[in-house]
C-alpha cells in the first residue's frame, strides 16, 4: 500500500495561509493604506449620522401619526354628538 501525503495550499504559499491574508483586510488596524482608512472612517461617521436621522425622523412620524389618529378621533366623537340619536 502506497502512501499519498497530500500538502495544504493554506501552509505551502510562501506568503503564509490563506486565512492569515483574509484576516489581514477584515482587521481594523490595517496601516498598509492610510487612505482607504481614512475613507473607512469617514463611511462609519457617516453611517452613523444617517442612523441618527432616520431614528429621529421614526419618532417625529410616531408623534405625527399619534397627533393625526387624536385628531381623528376627535373629530369622529364631535360628529357622533351632532347626529339626531
Amino acid at each position: 500500500m502506497k502512501t499519498v501525503a497530500i500538502a495544504t495550499p493554506a501552509l505551502t504559499t510562501p506568503e503564509g495561509s490563506f486565512m492569515a491574508k483574509a484576516l489581514i483586510g477584515y482587521m481594523n488596524s490595517d496601516l498598509r493604506t492610510p487612505a482607504l482608512s481614512a475613507e473607512n472612517a469617514r463611511l462609519r461617521a457617516r453611517v452613523g449620522e444617517l442612523e441618527a436621522l432616520v431614528l429621529r425622523l421614526s419618532e417625529e412620524n410616531d408623534k405625527l401619526a399619534g397627533a393625526q389618529a387624536a385628531a381623528l378621533l376627535d373629530e369622529a366623537a364631535s360628529l357622533s354628538e351632532m347626529q339626531p340619536a
